[in-house]
């Protein structure tokens, strides 16, 4: 059997600092983005993303349910009714941010 390469050795590396700016401006995406990074999501503690996301996608036609294991918040969402089944599983809360000295810019505060 053959290892299948990393994305990143198959596509050049993108950064934010090399894009121009003009085209980041007034993208509903970024802005959902900025948006999720600048909450204190840190474990178990999300911030508010799980209901962001909810909000988000119910919005865009999807089901959701809530899924709360233990201390940690879940949610479920469905869009139509049958087949086929994608499944896109993520988290919104993170380890603690350590010495904040040794963060070039504030972990919580979205900089392009």
């Amino acid at each position: 059997m053959q290892a299948c390469p990393s994305p990143s050795a198959t596509r050049p590396a993108r950064h934010f600092e090399t894009r121009d700016p003009a085209t980041l401006q007034n993208s509903d995406t970024l802005d959902l983005t900025q948006d999720l990074i600048g909450r204190q999501s840190v474990t178990p503690e999300d911030g508010g993303c799980q209901q962001l996301m909810m909000r988000r996608l119910a919005a865009a036609g999807f089901q959701t349910e809530k899924m709360d294991f233990g201390s940690v918040e879940n949610f479920w969402a469905t869009h139509g009714s049958e087949g086929p089944v994608l499944c896109f599983a993520g988290h919104t809360d993170v380890v603690p941010t350590g010495p904040l000295e040794e963060w070039r810019t504030a972990p919580f505060k979205p900089t392009i």
